[in-house]
């Protein structure tokens, strides 16, 4: 399996746990669905963290060392807007660390979580579009 491979199945996961999320949301009021979310946002944390790590360790140096200049400056781009994300995402996890603070405010965790659903959505698609289709390209001219 290539590396791209590993990281399009890791966005598959991804957002298959965040439309989980959004259908546990409307239960969130209730102590017991909003542990069921917890417990889904803690999956996709995990999963998250662990795309970043490697995109962060393998893809992005690889190709920011790539002689083809467009490669090496889309990655630069990609790497920095990555770390934005991440950051933002960090901050609202914790913000809703709490099953309780879920429960207590599931409309806005709701709205909250659609916007972070939709930058998620918005990044794969720009990951997938561009940024391994470059990938790929180097690999098949190194190979």
């Amino acid at each position: 399996m290539t590396l791209t491979s590993t990281l399009r199945a890791q966005h598959t996961e991804i957002l298959q746990l965040a439309c989980a999320a959004l259908a546990l949301a409307p239960a969130a009021a209730s102590e017991q669905g909003a542990d069921e979310l917890r417990e889904t946002l803690d999956q996709l944390a995990k999963v998250l963290l662990q795309h970043l790590a490697i995109e962060d360790e393998q893809l992005y140096p690889r190709l920011r060392s790539s002689d083809d200049r467009l490669v090496a400056n889309t990655a630069l781009r990609f790497a920095s807007e990555m770390g934005g994300l991440a950051v933002a995402y960090q901050a609202f996890d914790q913000r809703w660390r709490a099953a309780a603070d879920i429960a207590a405010s599931p409309a806005e965790f709701r709205s909250e979580f659609e916007y972070v659903t939709e930058t998620l959505r918005q990044r794969i698609a720009s990951e997938e579009g561009l940024l391994y289709m470059l990938s790929d390209g180097c690999n098949a001219r190194a190979g």
